[in-house]
């Protein structure tokens, strides 16, 4: 909600890969470039690519919502 993005919540058969690949052990992140029009239904079910985020696409955040990593 603050910064604009959606959130992912990823399967509890994810969330240990999903750990050592971003060193959060968080089911819930920022998508950072996922289209707001297309993907932002609750429940709508993805394939993503995850990755580390890289510094350029970070952006600041009011911290007026919870946080959650990118």
């Amino acid at each position: 909600m603050d910064c604009g993005l959606i959130l992912i919540d990823f399967d509890e058969n994810d969330l240990e890969r999903i750990k050592n690949i971003t060193g959060f052990d968080w089911g819930r992140f920022y998508a950072f470039n996922l289209d707001k029009n297309k993907f932002n239904k609750v429940g709508l079910k993805l394939i993503v690519t995850v990755r580390k985020v890289k510094d350029d696409e970070l952006s600041p955040c009011t911290t007026m919502g919870p946080g959650y990593p990118w």
